[in-house]
């Protein structure tokens, strides 16, 4: 027979042993597994120092040991035991979780931060749908329902198991990849009615999951450095749509800014590395998807679903995007005007010239072109030549390209094509021999802005035509760009300067900034 037991009062407090709360929830089988051997195997200092904790507590007397002891089963040996990938298992540990948050409540209504018991019911519902080889249909069933009601009423008592699923789904990156892309844009379109603990908790999940994956990939390159290409591509290329849907998740969050930029660096690194493993048999329109969603704005549901299309179909990897007849509207006046800082009068050598035209073209020679359609003529110093060329355009973005990318051309006086971004406004054109800041203004609703961002946190692209970095939030209506010259770097405004893309700034109408605008008129920008 269960005992029963009530909420303990101070003033008569009945204590309760493991060995009573296993009896309680009738499951004194699991006592010594997820009691008294739960260290078993554990060698993480910080896990170990939280059981001690717990068994502080029971020397005490103290009931509170079995708050912090289901929180540390929820935070900690859930990952422990979902790792050994035994359903049974996970089954077995996601039932033993149920019948203790069911306690916890009935008996202690007044701690807080507990895991809910609906969390380990849609584990258990997760579990059975994998044994019985029906989630396949079930994440279809909940992809269409929310299509055509939303995600409300039988949808959002769903959402546990959905989140259940890509914990334990061995699939997630290999043949159910386009469900979870497809789960995870609904999120996001719906993610205004839904609680804002489901998000944080995709967020989490998302994360627990890729950083095993991107393990996986370090430690083959790690262990096989001379078998590198017994690396699973496609797995690769499937990890890489849904970092890109974790990132695209992080990029509205100012407080995920630090796991932004961390997914964003791992991006690159598996971009590069799927790039080795794959070689001469990259498909150019791969190339270009990676190479475009290796800038801010380019983390797009679209682009993602057309880079996991790519791994299963071979139309998709055997065509090529149609390039437009349309070219863009580019702005002659601002391109044909002196810079901002114009270099110093100077013997230097100078190593080339960067002359790009109208129709997209450019050429690299050993003097300056007069040709007809002649859009900008670029000199390239012997001091620039480890520096980089910036493309500006209208909507906030900066191409970084090395300038040794373009040295290193071997045909001089060639007319090669896709000399920037096809699709967008190009406004400016500078050359910088080093990192330096970029004064950025925005104009939105009529309202001007400004901030300062080092080109430090552009990353580089060795491909002209790309549109780069977004460095200021795609909503503006134009925007204009100064270089600040390092030699004025102590006069810079460190209320102004920003890490993050994605703010338009400081409204340069506010009083409050005043000084901090007249030292940027100082620098020589027009504000």
């Amino acid at each position: 027979m269960s005992l029963k037991l009530c909420p303990i009062s101070k003033q008569s407090p009945l204590w309760i042993d493991a060995d009573l709360l296993f009896r309680d929830i009738n499951k004194e089988e699991l006592i010594k597994e997820y009691f008294y051997n739960v260290l078993h195997g554990i060698k993480d200092g910080k896990t170990i120092t939280q059981w001690h904790n717990i068994e502080l507590l029971i020397k005490q007397h103290n009931n509170k040991w079995i708050r912090l002891y289901i929180r540390f089963l929820d935070r900690k040996l859930k990952y422990n035991v979902i790792r050994q990938g035994n359903l049974v298992k996970i089954h077995e540990f996601s039932q033993l979780m149920v019948c203790l948050t069911n306690w916890s409540k009935s008996n202690y209504r007044s701690w807080k931060k507990m895991p809910k018991s609906t969390k380990y019911e849609g584990l258990s519902k997760a579990i059975l749908l994998l044994q019985n080889d029906q989630l396949q249909d079930f994440l279809n069933e909940f992809i269409q329902t929310v299509n055509v009601e939303g995600i409300m009423g039988e949808a959002m008592k769903k959402v546990n198991v959905i989140l259940s699923s890509i914990e334990i789904d061995s699939l997630l990156f290999q043949s159910r990849t386009a469900q979870y892309i497809q789960i995870g844009e609904l999120f996001h379109k719906n993610k205004s009615v839904i609680y804002l603990k489901y998000i944080e908790a995709f967020i989490g999940i998302l994360s627990y999951r890729l950083n095993i994956e991107i393990s996986k990939f370090q430690q083959s390159v790690i262990g096989e450095q001379t078998e590198r290409f017994q690396i699973d591509s496609s797995i690769l290329l499937k990890t890489l749509t849904v970092l890109g849907m974790l990132i695209i998740f992080l990029m509205e969050k100012m407080e995920y800014e630090k796991l932004f930029q961390y997914y964003k660096a791992a991006f690159h690194h598996l971009k590069c590395m799927f790039l080795s493993v794959q070689k001469k048999e990259t498909n150019q329109y791969i190339y270009s998807l990676l190479e475009m969603m290796d800038g801010n704005d380019f983390f797009t549901w679209n682009n993602i679903k057309k880079i996991h299309l790519s791994t299963i179909s071979e139309e998709i990897l055997e065509c090529c995007p149609e390039q437009g007849n349309n070219m863009v509207e580019i702005e002659d006046i601002a391109l044909d005007k002196q810079l901002m800082f114009p270099s110093k009068m100077t013997n230097e050598k100078v190593l080339a010239y960067w002359n790009l035209y109208k129709d997209g073209s450019y050429v690299i020679s050993e003097t300056p072109s007069s040709q007809e359609g002649l859009l900008k003529s670029v000199t390239l110093l012997e001091s620039c030549k480890n520096g980089f060329l910036l493309l500006c355009y209208n909507k906030g973005n900066i191409n970084k390209i090395p300038i040794r990318t373009l040295l290193e051309k071997k045909k001089k006086n060639f007319k090669y094509i896709n000399g920037y971004h096809q699709h967008t406004r190009l406004k400016e054109v500078y050359t910088i021999k080093s990192e330096c800041f970029i004064l950025i203004l925005s104009l939105y609703q009529k309202e001007k802005y400004v901030k300062l961002y080092s080109t430090e946190n552009i990353s580089q692209h060795t491909s002209l035509s790309l549109k780069g970095n977004q460095v200021v939030d795609s909503v503006v209506d134009e925007t204009d760009f100064y270089l600040i010259p390092n030699e004025n770097k102590e006069m810079i405004p460190q209320r102004i300067v920003y890490s993050s893309p994605m703010p338009l700034g400081k409204n340069i109408t506010n009083i409050y900034y005043a000084k901090d605008i007249l030292t940027l008129k100082k620098c020589g920008a027009k504000i």
